[in-house]
C-alpha cells in the first residue's frame, strides 16, 4: 500500500510576519514574488501585503514599501544631493514618474529643494545651503546689470572695460555674504551692533592710511559680540554704503589669526581693511 501523505502544516502568517517585516526594512519594498521566495504561499500573499501595509508601511498596485518620501528623505541625508534624473534608481518599488511627482511635493513643501545645477535639476537636503528669493532676486539684479556693462563695454573700436572696484561692488552683496551653513543661523546684525561697527571703523582709523584695520575692529568688539556677528554687521554697513571694505593686498602679510576675523572676498580673499563712507557722501 501507498504510504498516506502527511497533511501540510498550516501557513501561520503571524509568525512569519517578523521576517516578512525585517526582509522589507532592508529591502525597502516587497511584491508578491518576493513573499514566495520568502515562503509565503500564493494563497496567502494577498494577505500578507495587506498585513504589511498595516505595519505603516505604503501599499502600491504591486508592492508594499517604505513609504516614497521616507525613501528619498532618507537618501538625501545620507547623499546630501541626487540627480533628479534617475531618482528611481535610488528607491524602491517606484517608477520615474511617482519618484519625480513625489520629490516635487517634497520641495513644495520645503522638505528639501530643487536646484538648478547648470542644465540639471538637483534634489538636496533641506540642510543645504541655497539662495532664497530675495537673494535670487539681487543675483539676477547684479548680474543683468553688468551684463548690460559688459556689452556696452565691448561694443565701438575704441577699446573699453570696467574697473575691478565697480564690478567688485556691484556684487557685494553675493560674493561678499559669509557662506551659509548646516548649523543654526547667525542672525543679522542688529542695527545697534552695525552703528557699534561704523563707530570702531572711525575710532581706530590710522590716519597715515585713511583706512582701519578690520581685526582691530572685530578684536575690540569680540567680548561682548561673536566673530560672526561682527562679520555681518560689517558686510551690512558696506551694504548701506556707511563703510567700504577692501581685500587683502595678496602679498601674503595677513596672518591666519587676523585672516579669520576679516568677512571672506571674492576669489577667497579677506576682506581685512576698511574707511568709513558717510563724511564723503554727507
Amino acid at each position: 500500500m501507498p504510504k498516506a501523505k502527511k497533511p501540510r502544516t498550516p501557513f501561520n502568517l503571524d509568525a512569519t510576519l517578523p521576517a516578512l517585516l525585517e526582509a522589507l526594512r532592508s529591502r525597502r519594498a516587497l511584491n508578491a514574488a518576493d513573499l514566495g521566495r520568502l515562503g509565503v504561499p500564493p494563497a496567502a500573499r494577498t494577505e500578507a501585503l495587506a498585513c504589511l501595509a498595516g505595519e505603516g508601511f505604503e501599499a502600491t498596485k504591486t508592492h508594499v514599501r517604505i513609504p516614497l518620501r521616507d525613501q528619498l528623505l532618507a537618501v538625501l541625508e545620507e547623499r546630501g544631493m541626487i540627480p533628479l534624473q534617475g531618482l528611481e534608481k535610488l528607491v524602491a518599488g517606484a517608477a520615474a514618474k511617482e519618484t519625480k511627482s513625489t520629490a516635487e511635493e517634497l520641495a513644495h513643501k520645503r522638505q528639501c529643494f530643487l536646484v538648478l545645477r547648470g542644465k540639471n535639476h538637483v534634489l538636496a537636503s533641506s540642510r543645504t545651503p541655497v539662495l532664497d528669493k530675495d537673494e535670487l532676486r539681487t543675483l539676477a539684479r547684479a548680474t543683468n546689470a553688468l551684463s548690460k556693462q559688459c556689452t556696452t563695454a565691448m561694443k565701438g573700436a575704441t577699446p573699453k572695460t570696467l574697473l575691478d572696484q565697480d564690478v567688485r561692488e556691484l556684487l557685494l552683496d553675493i560674493v561678499t555674504r559669509p557662506a551659509k551653513t548646516t548649523q543654526p543661523a547667525t542672525p543679522l546684525a542688529a542695527p545697534d551692533l552695525q552703528e557699534l561697527v561704523v563707530t570702531e571703523v572711525r575710532r581706530l582709523l590710522r590716519p597715515q592710511l585713511g583706512l582701519t584695520y578690520v581685526p582691530d575692529v572685530v578684536q575690540a568688539l569680540r567680548s561682548q559680540h561673536s566673530v560672526e556677528a561682527i562679520q555681518a554687521a560689517l558686510l551690512d554697513a558696506a551694504r548701506a554704503r556707511r563703510i567700504e571694505l577692501r581685500p587683502e593686498s595678496g602679498m601674503g602679510r595677513l596672518s591666519a589669526e587676523d585672516a579669520a576675523l576679516c568677512p571672506p572676498g571674492a576669489h577667497g580673499t579677506r576682506l581685512s581693511w576698511t574707511r568709513p563712507l558717510e563724511e564723503v557722501l554727507q
